[in-house]
């Protein structure tokens, strides 16, 4: 059994121990959810709404501390690790150790989220409003749409890098400097602060990046389409 953490000192994945620690029953589980792992949220049709309706249901809120047993590619987990903030804290827990290598492709925006929280910057996250299938079904239903229709796909996206190293400094990039709505740069932070806060950042993804690094292919990364029709 293993468990990542929405902590993003913790860094790189903890190792699940290897299957002979487990019973057998829980050994075939395991392997069976590892097998399933890359492409298990491809039909958000079930996973999606059961996700949202158990989030609605626990309501976690500012600076609670949970814990998802079972928490598979953390459908919940990161849901709630964004309802918990920074001052909160949550544990996801799962026998495959594929299926926490899937919630950790989540991570890396958040990530630098977590640790600018830690500097003293709040990052709102651009897609908050609009990220998930609910999210775009409310706001559109609110607009004045009755027939609304979203459809979620998975892709997995490689980014070209040398390294993790290389990736982590883009992701510095792209999350920071290069972000257009929340820019971190000098007029922010003074340069030593701004230093500190790259360093960090840049250390902390790259250990992460490490799980999904692939020579000649560089990271990969999930990205989540959402294709909307919506009418009156």
């Amino acid at each position: 059994m293993a468990a990542v953490s929405a902590d993003p000192g913790a860094g790189q994945l903890p190792q699940p121990p290897e299957l002979p620690q487990m019973d057998p029953v829980a050994q075939r589980i395991a392997k069976t959810f590892d097998a399933r792992a890359a492409g298990y949220d491809s039909d958000q049709s079930i996973h999606g709404p059961m996700a949202d309706a158990l989030l609605a249901r626990a309501a976690p809120a500012a600076g609670e501390r949970v814990l998802d047993l079972a928490c598979g590619t953390g459908l919940v987990a990161l849901a709630a690790a964004a309802a918990v903030g920074s001052s909160g804290r949550v544990v996801g827990v799962d026998l495959s150790g594929a299926m926490l290598q899937q919630a950790s492709l989540f991570l890396d925006f958040g990530t630098f989220c977590d640790v600018a929280a830690r500097h003293g910057l709040v990052i709102p996250d651009p897609c908050a409003r609009l990220g998930s299938r609910k999210l775009v079904q409310d706001a559109l239903a609110a607009a004045g749409f009755s027939r609304v229709q979203v459809d979620e796909e998975r892709q997995e996206r490689w980014h070209k890098a040398g390294s993790p190293q290389e990736y982590a400094e883009k992701m510095w990039l792209f999350s920071a400097t290069g972000n257009p709505h929340n820019p971190v740069d000098e007029t922010v932070l003074p340069p030593p602060a701004l230093a500190a806060l790259r360093a960090e950042v840049v250390a902390v993804i790259a250990r992460g990046a490490a799980e999904r690094f692939e020579e000649g292919r560089g990271v990969m990364s999930p990205c989540t389409l959402l294709h909307v029709l919506a009418r009156p």
